[in-house]
This record gives C-alpha cells, structure tokens and sequence, in this order.
C-alpha cells in the first residue's frame, strides 16, 4: 500500500503525549508525531504514515498542505484529514520563508524546521524575526476576529474543496474532526469527535487539553471500527 498523508492540528501531532506520567519515553519530540490517533489508524491500514500535522494549526493549512502534496498522490495513497477549530488560519512570514499557524490560544512563534517525523515543521528555540510585530498582530486578530458565520463558512469551503479534489484523483480521504465539528456532506469516519470522544470517555488529559498514547490508540480503534474504506 501506499502513503497516508497526514493533516492537523496538535492532536494529530502529538502533542504533550510524552508528558503520560505513566510511561518512559526515549525520544519525547518525535513521540507524539509517530504515535498520534491518525499514525496508529494508518499503520493499522497498511499504509506508510507522513504527518504533516502543525500544533496550532488550522483547517486553511490543512487545505494549503493538501494541495502542496496533491501533485504526488496516486491512487495507492490516502489522505487523513483531522479538522480543527473555526477560528484559526495562517499568515505567511517572508522574512523567515514560513507559514505562521494564527489560534486563539498561540502563546509565540518560534522558527521551524522540518524533520523526518514533523514534516510541516517542529519548533526551534529560536522565536521569529520581527516577533513583537507578529504578537502584536496576533493580539489585534484574537481582538477581532469572533465571526462565527464566517468562521464555520471557512472550515466547511476547506473540507468540501479538500474532498472533491481528492475524489477528482480517486484518492480515499478518512475525514475526522478533531473538535468543534461542522455539518458538511462529506463521508465522516466516526460522527463524534475526537476531543468530545475522549471527554465523554473521561480519558486524561493536560492543562492545554492534550490527551495521552492510550487515548490515541483507543480512539483509532474506534475509528477502524466504524470506518468504510
């Protein structure tokens, strides 16, 4: 089997996942990205994880990543798609040549780097050039920017024109939302999301609302358990 491309936020990424006080982790970067609920769903399938996910990322950079991949997927690959929060997007830093992830919840921008496991980039101690500039927009955008409307309007235009260009190049897509779920008619694999699946499961979580391995695993069970492919 082929690739499975992997798009999201910081639940696709990982994130926080080696802090689980109950296990030792040997390489606390990369664990969550090679263990996160939509590499285990993929691994499970056959198909050779690639994850893409950004930490703070949101369904526009969902959708610029697809299209950046699309050119190079066959009909042997597939796209896990993780849909994230309405109220996010991204601005492009030309100093630095990177995309900036925009949320509600971003602390600072740090440079980043892409690596073998965190192809979209992990984060550098190294902040950006110009930070105050770009905090100080980040504060004016988190101000501001509260259109619910337009907000949703955004996130269901991703996923429909993610969805009918795959389907275009006969290539699968697994969508799941990861929180703050839209009606869009699109093929879902599970109708709830992850963050609501894991609450409604008490499942452990941290102080920024990431969850731990066995959440993940249990989860992508879940999903394989009612997923058509």
């Amino acid at each position: 089997m082929g690739h499975a491309i992997i798009l999201g936020c910081s639940h696709a990424a990982g994130a926080e996942m080696h802090t689980d006080p109950g296990l030792t982790v040997k390489h606390p970067v990369s664990f969550g990205f090679l263990n996160s609920f939509p590499v285990l769903i993929a691994k499970q399938l056959g198909y050779t994880p690639q994850n893409y996910a950004i930490s703070g990322g949101s369904n526009d950079a969902i959708f610029r990543i697809f299209t950046e991949q699309l050119s190079r997927l066959t009909v042997d690959d597939i796209v896990i798609a993780c849909w994230t929060g309405a109220d996010r997007t991204e601005i492009w830093h030309e100093l630095d040549q990177q995309w900036l992830p925009i949320s509600h919840g971003q602390q600072c921008f740090y440079i980043t780097r892409a690596s073998e496991y965190a192809l979209s980039g992990q984060n550098y101690p190294k902040m950006i050039s110009c930070h105050e500039e770009y905090q100080t927009y980040l504060q004016q955008w988190s101000k501001y920017h509260v259109s619910f409307q337009s907000n949703k309007l955004n996130k269901l235009k991703n996923i429909i024109a993610l969805n009918q260009m795959a389907k275009e190049k006969s290539i699968k897509v697994i969508n799941i939302d990861s929180f703050y779920p839209v009606e869009a008619n699109v093929p879902w694999a599970v109708q709830e999301t992850f963050c609501g699946w894991a609450d409604r499961h008490g499942c452990a979580k941290t102080a920024w609302g990431h969850y731990f391995l066995d959440t993940h695993q249990k989860f992508a069970d879940h999903v394989l358990a009612n997923c058509e492919l």
